[in-house]
């Protein structure tokens, strides 16, 4: 079962799944979540949609309880760590910025920028770049309850060709809707957010907002 709610468009959504990822075969200390990405979820698939187990969802993003799930995303998030003692390798490659681990709840908080620049060498030979500044926040507590939230801010001046889609549509493909401001420079902000709590062994209830609904 699926019921999706949305209030007066401002993209508010409230899910209740049933069936989902949440659903746990046996007993873990604290409930995991992942916030959603296309390229991370894709690594997942085999055991989301194996044909040797009973598991099935298109419920996203997913609360990892499961024993299978937490198998697999135990197994991606341990592979090729660095190993290094300086903090400053181990903040940027193996841990959240910020992470606090206690019996009852985990706490963690990330600074993501995302900076590139290049040319586009078919249009009319612009330079191109982006300065994306964000940040990320998220809380487990207990078994029940999960919490994940992120924003960001970005500026960026694109290919002539993807730049004549955002000016013509007023939006950046994937990201939000943009500003023009002088010299081919696009604006653009987003916030995101998904408050889940586990109520039953076959239910979940989720609260979230995103750009994308």
């Amino acid at each position: 079962m699926r019921l999706n709610i949305t209030k007066n468009n401002n993209l508010l959504r409230i899910v209740l799944a049933s069936m989902g990822v949440g659903i746990s075969f046996g007993g873990f200390a604290q409930i995991k979540s992942q916030p959603y990405s296309y390229h991370f979820y894709q690594k997942m698939n085999d055991a989301v949609y194996s044909t040797e187990t009973r598991m099935h969802t298109a419920a996203k993003p997913f609360v990892i309880k499961d024993s299978l799930l937490l198998a697999k995303f135990d197994s991606i998030q341990s592979n090729k760590p660095v190993s290094s003692s300086n903090w400053f390798m181990r903040k940027i490659f193996n841990e959240h910025l910020v992470q606090v681990e206690k019996e009852d709840y985990t706490f963690y908080a990330d600074f993501l920028p995302d900076l590139y620049i290049g040319k586009d060498m078919l249009g009319d030979k612009r330079r191109t770049w982006m300065n994306s500044r964000g940040f990320q926040v998220g809380l487990n507590v207990g078994n029940k309850f999960t919490f994940n939230t992120s924003a960001f801010e970005s500026q960026a001046v694109f290919p002539k060709y993807l730049d004549d889609y955002i000016v013509a549509n007023k939006v950046v493909p994937g990201q939000a809707n943009s500003k023009f401001k002088s010299n081919n420079k696009m604006d653009w902000r987003y916030a995101t957010a998904s408050m889940t709590y586990d109520a039953h062994k076959y239910i979940q209830a989720t609260l979230a907002y995103a750009h994308n609904f």
